[in-house]
């Protein structure tokens, strides 16, 4: 995984993100930017910002987060979609690069999950 590589995604070192608000005590990790989108994973929750439009989830919300299935696939897109599932089964969609930047995402995102449901 070298995110020298991703055209999109980052890895967040800092604690504040330009567009984004963030709670007390909420940091960021990961960075999306699309061409129409910005989406930011936080240690409380996923947001995106895509014109006018936000759309968030918390991640102590998440039940369920399906990524689809790239590997292998000729032509494969540079951006795609991930969905999240919450506890009442509404789901969410938020962009998603593909390729080796998805590691990235999944692992921040499964990191997350996991230490908040210990």
């Amino acid at each position: 995984m070298d995110p020298e590589t991703w055209l999109y995604s980052k890895i967040i070192a800092t604690p504040t993100v330009y567009g984004f608000s963030l709670k007390k005590e909420e940091l960021p990790v990961f960075l999306i930017e699309g061409n129409n989108a910005k989406t930011l994973v936080t240690t409380r929750r996923i947001i995106e910002i895509s014109g006018i439009e936000r759309k968030e989830i918390s991640i102590i919300d998440i039940d369920d987060i399906i990524y689809g299935d790239f590997k292998g696939r000729p032509n494969k897109p540079s951006m795609s979609i991930f969905r999240t599932i919450d506890l009442y089964g509404d789901e969410l969609n938020f962009q998603l690069e593909t390729g080796a930047a998805s590691v990235g995402l999944i692992t921040s995102l499964n990191t997350l999950i996991n230490l908040i449901s210990e």
